[in-house]
């Protein structure tokens, strides 16, 4: 008899249908909100999940490696996830400047969205650039 893969415990809580109904509500509430900026993988799971993305919900490494974000629609709200390490991480957030790069990928995004927004029309701005 072959055996279920182990649910690790993080996943069991922020699958709970509560915690999604609790987030949805919050995100609802907040009309102005545009980001989420998702500091590890259980809030990048959750956003995920209320944004209707289950895959990219399982993807935070990856995600946040390459700097993809995640857009979905609440209600009426387009809502952008961001995937980046926590500022008090170690290991891997501080090889190769990880960390830095993520965070400046982040702002190069809302930076160049916000500047769409005021007409300024570049189509080098679809791009991110990190160094």
């Amino acid at each position: 008899m072959l055996e279920q893969p182990r649910v690790p415990d993080w996943i069991r809580e922020f699958s709970y249908p509560g915690w999604t109904n609790i987030f949805s509500l919050v995100l609802a509430s907040m009309p102005r909100v545009e980001w989420v900026a998702c500091l590890g993988k259980e809030s990048w799971f959750l956003t995920c999940t209320v944004l209707g993305d289950p895959f990219a919900a399982n993807q935070f490494g990856d995600s946040r490696k390459h700097h993809k974000p995640v857009t979905g629609v609440l209600g009426e709200q387009s809502i952008t996830a961001f995937p980046l390490y926590h500022p008090a991480a170690l290991g891997d957030a501080l090889k190769d400047n990880e960390m830095a790069k993520g965070w400046r990928a982040f702002a190069t995004l809302v930076s160049n969205r916000q500047r769409r927004r005021l007409e300024i029309e570049d189509p080098n701005e679809l791009s991110i650039n990190v160094n």
